[in-house]
Formats: structure tokens, C-alpha cells, sequence
């Protein structure tokens, strides 16, 4: 007897209450692979399409984080009940934990944070902590040692 499995290659990001199939508002995020490695294709409700590389991908999507996070454009920022309470969210937190990871391995890497786009957070934190190890011993650091 053939084995089968089922591999999710597509899903649609629309609104809340809409259909996902007919509407006017949605974007359909498919993994695709043309024999050259698998990619990302977004392709909108109007059909346009636009494909990104694994490691463009999370480039692209850092830098309109980033964009949007800096983007300014006068309207009074909204707050929750949270926020009005003065107590951050989870999410929030993570994202500023997430930012600033990143943003020291960009360091480490001496590279604007090209490296962790290329081989992934988990592998950029492990070669930034050989990085580390590597100049402690040439500069005969203690590894034991911290800094206060």
C-alpha cells in the first residue's frame, strides 16, 4: 500500500467574517519551489504577486518592521487598557527582546544584521557566541569573568 501524507503549502490572510476565497481584501501566502529551492509567493485579491527567498524574506520583513515602528504620521497613537495601565504586553516585550537580539548580533557579526537574515537567529546566536569565545581567548579574557 502507498503511504500519503499532507503538506500545507498555501494559506490566505483576510479579514475576519470575509470569505477567503472571494473577496476584495486578502493575500495568499504560498511556499513554492520551480526545481531552484523553495521560496515565498504573496500573491493579493487583484492577483499581483511578488516572491521572496527564504533569507529575503525575513530581511524584508525586519526593515517594515523597523520602517513602521519609526513611522510617524501625526495621528495620536491609540493605547489599550493595557497600555493605559502602564503594563506591557507579552508580545510587546518579546518584540523589544526580539529587536534588541537582533540588533547585538548585528554587532557581533559586524554586519548590519545581514548574517542572521542569511543563516537564521538560532545559528547567527551560535556563531556570534564563537565570535565571543574566539576574541575572549586572544585577549586573554577569563570566560568566567563578567563584566559589572
Amino acid at each position: 500500500m502507498t503511504d500519503y501524507k499532507c503538506t500545507y503549502i498555501a494559506a490566505v490572510v483576510h479579514r475576519a467574517g470575509d470569505n477567503p476565497i472571494i473577496n476584495e481584501c486578502s493575500t495568499t501566502v504560498t511556499i513554492c519551489d520551480e526545481a531552484g529551492g523553495a521560496f515565498v509567493s504573496l500573491t493579493d485579491s487583484e492577483g499581483a504577486n511578488i516572491k521572496f527567498d527564504p533569507g529575503e524574506l525575513e530581511i524584508v520583513y525586519n526593515v517594515a518592521r523597523g520602517m513602521l515602528e519609526s513611522f510617524d504620521d501625526g495621528m495620536p497613537k491609540k493605547k489599550n487598557a493595557v497600555e493605559e495601565a502602564g503594563v506591557t504586553s507579552c508580545a510587546a516585550a518579546d518584540n523589544r527582546w526580539h529587536k534588541a537580539a537582533r540588533d547585538l548580533l548585528a554587532v557581533i557579526h559586524c554586519d548590519g544584521g545581514h548574517h542572521t537574515g542569511k543563516v537564521g537567529f538560532v545559528q547567527s546566536c551560535e556563531d556570534a557566541i564563537s565570535i565571543v569565545r574566539e576574541l575572549r581567548s586572544d585577549d586573554g579574557l577569563d570566560e568566567r569573568r563578567v563584566r559589572t
